[in-house]
């Protein structure tokens, strides 16, 4: 039995053995982190210099803020807890009384 061979499905058909094909090549970086790696720090700094100790200025104040928020979130949580006990507090004492 004989086979045609049929072209990659890629191949565009019209195109001879001469012409040379193009490739797109994408890369992508994913990292998690308030900063970047120290290479990609580099690249930026090479790019706009500067840009390194701006983009660490900021995580750290990024860092403070949220800790801030943090806390004072803590605190409002815990002012909000009491106040719900003293609350309990008083009605058992009221009811305790009435009966």
């Amino acid at each position: 039995m004989n086979r045609k061979q049929k072209p990659p499905i890629n191949q565009n058909p019209q195109q001879t053995r001469s012409q040379p094909q193009q490739q797109q090549v994408v890369a992508t970086q994913i990292f998690q982190s308030a900063l970047p790696p120290p290479e990609v720090l580099k690249g930026f700094d090479a790019i706009v210099p500067g840009t390194a100790l701006r983009l660490i200025n900021l995580a750290e104040q990024e860092s403070i803020h949220r800790r801030l928020i943090e806390q004072q979130s803590l605190d409002a949580n815990i002012t909000a807890q009491n106040k719900q006990l003293l609350i309990k507090a008083f009605v058992l004492n009221k009811s305790s009384k009435a009966s």
